[in-house]
């Protein structure tokens, strides 16, 4: 969509424009004119794409709260996708999620996960394979097998964990904790509520239907939330409950989502 001069600088006029341009800079570390540039084309390419000209313009002029919204959107899509990407260029690899936290109860899922990662661990061949021998089949069967001494098993050992302390960045970024764990599943929830409001069919109904399925979940979520007029409303009869209470939860949702890409990122 292509707006006239004018238009524009009335779109960067909004309070809430200025707000996000702002959210942007302190969040991402932009310049000004970065950040002003990124919430621009993601407003006009994506989240305005679908008005009318005509009924944009005059939404423009009446800083109408629907374009606000939209505003406010935009914002969070940008910080989204550059957090990605940053996670791509950091290449963090999450495609296994291991539970390290008590190596005396792995599972077998964990187990399998983490021989497939020692080959990239170790560039070693012989000590990737002595690794997982060791996992496998424990250290007798390991020593007949390798043809070593006690002495020498413990030696490596020894070896294989001072690498591993050495390396420790690079494990970490192959490897889920608990903790990233439990980020993972939480920032699926709150998508699963996001996606709901930013739809353009939504339905208090379909949003009811979520908490009914995530009700503990949004009942901490509320708990965390002041000065709520009706708190109760909100998680039994959504639809009832005041704007105000409605607004308030949504976005502490999206700001709660923010924290977790954060963390993520910075883990």
């Amino acid at each position: 969509m292509s707006l006239s001069g004018e238009y524009v600088e009335k779109l960067r006029s909004i309070d809430s424009y200025q707000v996000a341009v702002h959210k942007l800079m302190n969040r991402l570390n932009l310049k000004n004119y970065e950040a002003d540039q990124l919430l621009y084309i993601q407003l006009t390419e994506h989240r305005l794409k679908t008005f009318d000209e005509e009924v944009l313009l005059i939404k423009i002029d009446k800083q109408d709260v629907r374009l606000k919204w939209a505003i406010t959107y935009a914002c969070r899509d940008v910080t989204r996708r550059e957090y990605a990407d940053r996670k791509k260029q950091e290449n963090i690899k999450q495609s296994e999620v291991i539970n390290l936290d008590r190596p005396d109860r792995l599972t077998e899922h964990d187990l399998n996960s983490i021989l497939n990662l020692i080959p990239k661990l170790f560039k070693n061949h012989f000590t990737a394979q002595w690794c997982i021998s060791v996992l496998e089949y424990g250290e007798i069967e390991t020593r007949e097998n390798f043809n070593m001494t006690r002495r020498q098993f413990s030696d490596k050992l020894y070896q294989v964990e001072l690498y591993c302390k050495k390396h420790r960045e690079k494990m970490v970024n192959m490897v889920l904790s608990k903790q990233q764990q439990d980020f993972l599943e939480e920032e699926s929830t709150l998508r699963k509520f996001i996606e709901t409001v930013e739809r353009e069919d939504f339905r208090d109904e379909d949003f009811n239907e979520l908490i009914e399925e995530h009700y503990e979940f949004i009942d901490d979520v509320i708990g965390c939330i002041p000065r709520l007029q009706q708190p109760k409303f909100l998680l039994e009869d959504f639809k009832t409950c005041s704007s105000i209470d409605k607004y308030k939860l949504v976005n502490r949702l999206y700001e709660r989502l923010d924290e977790l890409e954060r963390k993520m990122i910075e883990q």
